[in-house]
């Protein structure tokens, strides 16, 4: 008896040491303003997944939450390949539902947002010509979560033109956390969901650099994304952890297709901005610049180095705020992450000054004791000030000044020895010529007038790996290779891998590739050596033109579905070289 007495005595005290440690560990609750909101500014949820792919929430489950959650508008990212039909805009619960897409690649994964129609073939393989496929599809790319803990889910291919880049993911600020932070977590959301997620948050000083390091160069939109699953009790939660608000021209008619035109034109444009409402919400943040009479909002532009701007950042109504304008202007990691120019405490800040190249924007926060603040008071403006480093509670897009820096000058088409030219060579169409196939699939190559028609047939089994693959083989004499030229067209939308294959270890040698779009329009080609990138994840030596020994144009199943059978038609195939001494 004594020993059952001491046993729930001694879980008394656990549980009330359990209870005073929430207690003393809760950040603070957020700040709810009632302050009412233009209706030419929505806010909404950006990257939510439902049961559709990896997401817990059916399609009107997810409406719901983010009706409860104060939202006007979300927009599903399932992931996918873009094959399936994105379900036209609608109204559920009060709520704008957007469908998009997000398509994994080699290099990551990117959001394809304002597809209107399916994609003819599955997108899939290298990043630059998934987000070639979303532009040619009249979409636009947001990259996801691109510095992501999950090595798996982190973004390479910095030098691709996507429009978007997520600058914080809330799926992913949690990965990088100790098991005991997350237990603690998991008990100070019971009961303070939102506000308990985002103190786990930190700011992602690299994303913000590699953001405003690309738009130097040209416009960039910056989102804050939910990456929200719906997966545990708590799910609900994440939709009050970021928001991304809207700027509207004209506000919402309650016409879905009309109104998600106008989200996604907002948005593409940079006239939006995120908000942390587990921190306080929701409010508005207002920045626009003035030159001259002419003023601009975050994605506007000046052009002016001579005549002052005068900067205004304001939120009305809410007292406390610190803002720190951000100037974005040159090379290097530090200046990419922006230097603070101006600081300044209230509601409403304005700061002049003759502006330099580059981009401005503004973060704040409020005037409060919080885990995720640092001290409120700002050090003095000065040229050698330090790039931010709180997490912010409102984050802007940008007004740019001057425009972006030009881009560099592309790589030279064909790359030659100074003093030396490379020759073209045609390759013979009635010799050299073969398929390569999987188990399953066939094809076969007649020659057709000036040219070969390349008929394939992928098997409907993917375990056997079906492709097809029309195969030229290269004289050695004709090396070193420095291009490849040819004309080709196709019976129906197509991605086709060209590839380069030399003599390795395993019986299918290595082998190097680029993929092209084809159609019903013939198109010529010209792909040099410097474009071609490597198949596989092993080490490969540097390609050389002098190894090439056949050139392969391959349909498989990373941009064709099991089964799929067409045509292609190459003429005027040949191969630049470099005379042999």
């Amino acid at each position: 008896m004594l020993s059952w007495k001491r046993g729930l005595a001694t879980l008394g005290v656990l549980l009330g040491g359990v209870a005073l440690y929430i207690g003393a560990t809760l950040p603070p609750p957020a700040i709810v303003f009632t302050t009412p909101v233009p209706p030419t500014v929505v806010f909404g949820g950006y990257h939510i997944h439902t049961l559709r792919s990896d997401g817990r929430w059916s399609v009107d489950d997810a409406a719901q939450a983010a009706a409860k959650a104060g939202l006007k508008f979300v927009i599903l990212t399932d992931h996918g390949d873009a094959t399936r039909a994105p379900d036209p805009p609608a109204y559920r619960h009060g709520v704008l539902v957007i469908d998009a897409v997000e398509i994994s690649t080699a290099d990551g994964h990117v959001v394809a947002l304002n597809l209107d129609k399916p994609s003819p073939y599955p997108l899939a393989g290298r990043a630059s010509k998934v987000i070639e496929d979303i532009h040619r599809l009249g979409g636009w790319a947001v990259v996801a979560h691109p510095d992501s803990p999950k090595e798996e889910l982190r973004w390479t291919a910095w030098d691709t033109a996507y429009d978007g880049i997520e600058w914080i993911n809330a799926d992913s600020e949690w990965r990088d956390e100790s098991k005991g932070r997350l237990l603690a977590w998991a008990l100070r959301a019971m009961v303070r969901g939102p506000e308990s997620l985002v103190a786990l948050f930190s700011r992602p000083n690299a994303t913000i650099s590699r953001w405003a390091a690309e738009a130097q160069r040209r416009p960039v939109v910056a989102l804050g994304a939910m990456d929200a699953h719906g997966s545990s009790p708590l799910g609900d939660a994440i939709l009050r952890t970021v928001w991304q608000g809207v700027e509207l021209d004209v506000a919402l008619s309650g016409q879905a297709r009309e109104d998600a035109r106008k989200v996604l034109d907002a948005l593409r444009r940079g006239r939006t901005f995120t908000i942390l409402p587990a921190i306080a919400g929701p409010a508005v943040l207002e920045f626009t610049a003035t030159q001259s009479g002419v003023t601009v909002g975050p994605g506007g532009r000046l052009s002016s180095l001579t005549e002052p701007v005068t900067f205004r950042a304001s939120v009305p109504d809410v007292p406390g705020v610190q803002f720190e304008i951000v100037r974005n202007d040159g090379p290097g990691p530090a200046v990419f992450a922006g230097r603070g120019v101006a600081f300044g405490k209230g509601s409403d800040f304005t700061y002049e000054a003759i502006p330099s190249p580059g981009f401005y924007r503004v973060e704040a926060t409020l005037n409060q004791p919080a885990p995720w603040y640092k001290p409120s008071d700002k050090p003095p403006v000065s040229a050698g000030s330090p790039p931010p480093q709180y997490l912010p509670w409102l984050f802007s897009n940008p007004i740019y000044v001057d425009g972006p820096v030009a881009q560099p000058p592309p790589l030279p088409l064909d790359v030659s020895e100074p003093g030396r030219l490379a020759i073209r060579t045609p390759l013979p169409l009635d010799r050299g010529w073969g398929i390569e196939h999987a188990s399953g699939s066939s094809g076969e190559v007649v020659v057709e007038g000036d040219g070969l028609r390349f008929g394939f047939q992928l098997g409907a089994e993917t375990r056997s790996n079906p492709y097809a693959a029309l195969v030229a083989q290269v004289d050695a004499s004709q090396s070193p290779i420095r291009r490849v030229e040819f004309v080709a067209r196709a019976d129906r939308p197509t991605r086709l891998s060209i590839q380069v294959r030399v003599p390795g270890a395993s019986p299918d040698g290595l082998r190097w590739g680029h993929s092209i779009y084809l159609d019903d329009t013939p198109r010529t080609f010209a792909i040099s050596l410097h474009e071609f990138e490597q198949i596989g994840p092993e080490y490969r030596p540097r390609l050389l033109g002098s190894a090439i020994r056949s050139f392969l144009f391959v349909v498989d199943t990373v941009n064709a579905a099991p089964g799929t059978r067409g045509t292609v038609w190459i003429s005027n195939p040949a191969v630049w070289a470099m005379p042999v001494r």
